[in-house]
């Protein structure tokens, strides 16, 4: 278990919420590598999302903001643990209405809270490294129609059944697992929600990434041609 990954199961299993005097370097840390984390565009906390802007554009976190971050993450690692249980590469059952495959593309994914978080799956080209592998991405920069502003953080595929789907995060993302680990659950729980939401927040295809010109097409978040990827 890495330094980091300390600090998380210290978060993780925190009673209480922190307070200045229990700041150390490896809870620091873990606070900064959190924050560097959040998409910016899915934070609803105002305070948060302010700390965390700041963070990001200065490097600069005070101890107050350090503790309350520390209590955020908590917080938000006990309401994954509670939805989704531990998370990581465990298989993830779809519902049948999902279909046998979920096709690469964009969906938004909306939190029972109200913030949403939106995921690109890709499968990487022959000429990759990685060729075959279909990637999972969040969006971490303002585009979400430009491939170059989503950040890769895992693997996803269907088992040989179609019947599961299996999940497994690299390593460099697993501090704060619990926040991209039930963005996936809720994708893969209801991935037609989650193409709805793309395509009433973009206006595109979640598939093939066309503009979408129909109303009912609109609705649904994909074309006539990329709705029957779904079964």
């Amino acid at each position: 278990m890495t330094r980091l990954e300390k600090a998380e199961e210290r978060v993780r299993t925190a009673k209480d919420k922190f307070e200045a005097r229990d700041l150390d370097s490896e809870l620091r840390s873990f606070a900064q590598v959190y924050l560097n984390g959040l998409d910016l565009a899915a934070i609803k906390m105002d305070w948060l999302k302010d700390v965390a802007t700041r963070f990001q554009k200065t490097g600069v976190l005070s101890d107050a903001q350090t503790k309350g971050v520390l209590n955020c993450a908590r917080a938000s690692l006990a309401r994954a643990k509670q939805k989704n249980g531990s998370g990581g590469s465990a298989p993830i059952r779809k519902p049948e209405a999902a279909g046998a495959n979920l096709p690469d593309g964009t969906y938004t994914v909306v939190f029972e809270e109200g913030n949403h978080r939106t995921l690109k799956i890709a499968t990487a080209p022959e000429s990759s490294k990685l060729a075959g592998k279909r990637i999972i991405s969040y969006l971490s920069g303002s585009d979400n129609a430009d491939w170059r502003s989503y950040t890769g953080f895992g693997f996803i595929n269907d088992t040989d059944d179609g019947d599961e789907c299996s999940f497994f995060i690299w390593s460099k993302f697993r501090i704060g697992k619990g926040l991209l680990t039930e963005a996936v659950e809720v994708l893969l729980g209801d991935p037609k929600a989650a193409a709805k939401a793309y395509g009433m927040e973009s206006g595109r295809c979640c598939v093939c990434g066309r503009l979408l010109t129909v109303p009912e097409s609109i609705e649904a978040g994909i074309g006539p041609v990329c709705a029957v990827k779904f079964g």
